[in-house]
């Protein structure tokens, strides 16, 4: 394993996305669209974590498979940002913005297969959605004044926290805890405060 720290980390962060979007599923609601949403961005997220964990564990060296396996990451990553998209329009805003969103979705898609695969490219796609995710679960919060909803807020806010650690390459040790892995282990944290945090948003049968 050439990055073992990297893929250990994305694979825990993988069973917990799992988890989460199994036990939001099962969850009982009348919002059964919006669960089906965050079962999407949950599911996602850890399609991602695999993929990613996968190329930086057993694919160090630029071959074919690397390849196709970053690129289904980056896709995976388009398909949250998705997901988000989706989530705080649907908070936020009466009628349909899926058209908008999957136009965006097919022009990333397309960057990504085609042009480059960057990582910033996805960050670049994938942090407007999140900002809109975080005013949305801002505004539910001003509707509901339920506590647990600004719990969603630190969850979020601490990704973005996670993706500026990632790229300024703060690290905690250079082997064995890199700035990779401490951007798994901040996200985590987020991602559970997020799950913590929706519980209000979905109305109980």
């Amino acid at each position: 394993m050439s990055e073992p720290d990297v893929a250990v980390t994305d694979y825990l962060l993988t069973a917990e996305c799992l988890l989460f979007s199994l036990l939001i599923r099962r969850q009982k609601t009348v919002e059964s669209s919006l669960k089906a949403l965050f079962v999407l961005l949950y599911a996602s997220l850890a399609a991602a974590s695999f993929l990613g964990g996968t190329v930086h564990g057993f694919f160090s060296t630029d071959t074919v498979g690397r390849g196709v396996l970053w690129r289904l990451t980056l896709l995976s990553i388009g398909i949250t940002a998705y997901a988000c998209w989706l989530i705080g329009s649907r908070i936020l805003f009466e009628g349909s913005w899926n058209t908008l969103f999957v136009s965006i979705l097919v022009l990333y898609s397309a960057i990504i297969l085609f042009v480059s695969q960057e990582f910033w490219i996805a960050i670049v796609n994938y942090i407007p959605s999140t900002i809109l995710l975080l005013v949305a679960f801002l505004v539910a919060y001003r509707k509901k004044r339920h506590h647990r909803l600004m719990l969603a807020v630190a969850g979020l806010s601490l990704t973005f926290v996670a993706a500026a650690a990632q790229q300024l390459e703060i690290t905690v040790h250079p082997v064995y805890f890199t700035f990779n892995s401490l951007y798994h282990a901040i996200q985590a944290i987020g991602l559970w405060l997020i799950y913590v945090g929706i519980r209000p948003l979905f109305a109980p049968l």
